[in-house]
């Protein structure tokens, strides 16, 4: 996704280059132009955003860093958690973009918050006998739980939708 953000611009020039030297007519360049930005706009915008969101959290960072530590050890629920972390701050991005559907968007944030604690929850079993590593990835998972809920709590109060914190952190 970082990539994609870095190269946009030197690609949509290249695009736009071969256009204008390729002899293909006005109707069909300019189809292929509005077709590009359609898919910028649905596909790669909100990724960028989910990037930039997660980015500009360094505590959100950090302790995706610390479950990163614990990848050799449980390669599968590391990588899904990432894959739902990353769904559920889409969610979380979405409810700013369409609020007339934001309580859609509140739903896919609970529902994917339950799943990325299910993959989150699952890593401490598979650890070595380090204690240290342990209470880390404890913590990791207590404080990226709360820091999801407090993104759940403000969404359904920015956008006036019922929601009632759960507390799964005792």
């Amino acid at each position: 996704m970082i990539v994609l953000n870095k190269l946009g611009t030197p690609i949509l020039s290249s695009i736009l280059i071969f256009l204008s030297l390729n002899l293909m007519n006005t109707i069909s360049a300019i189809f292929l132009i509005v077709v590009l930005v359609g898919i910028y706009l649905a596909y790669i915008n909100p990724n960028l955003k989910i990037v930039n969101n997660l980015k500009s959290n360094k505590v959100l960072t950090h302790y995706v860093e610390t479950v990163n530590r614990c990848e050799s050890y449980d390669e599968r629920s590391v990588k899904k958690f990432k894959l739902k972390l990353s769904l559920f701050l889409d969610a979380y991005s979405r409810t700013f973009d369409y609020p007339a559907t934001s309580d859609r968007f509140i739903r896919k944030m609970i529902v994917r918050k339950s799943e990325t604690m299910k993959y989150l929850n699952r890593i401490p079993f598979r650890l070595p006998n380090d204690r240290l590593l342990f209470d880390e990835i404890t913590n990791a998972n207590q404080n990226i739980e709360l820091i999801m809920e407090n993104y759940l709590v403000d969404a359904s109060k920015r956008n006036k939708y019922y929601y009632f914190p759960t507390n799964n952190t005792d």
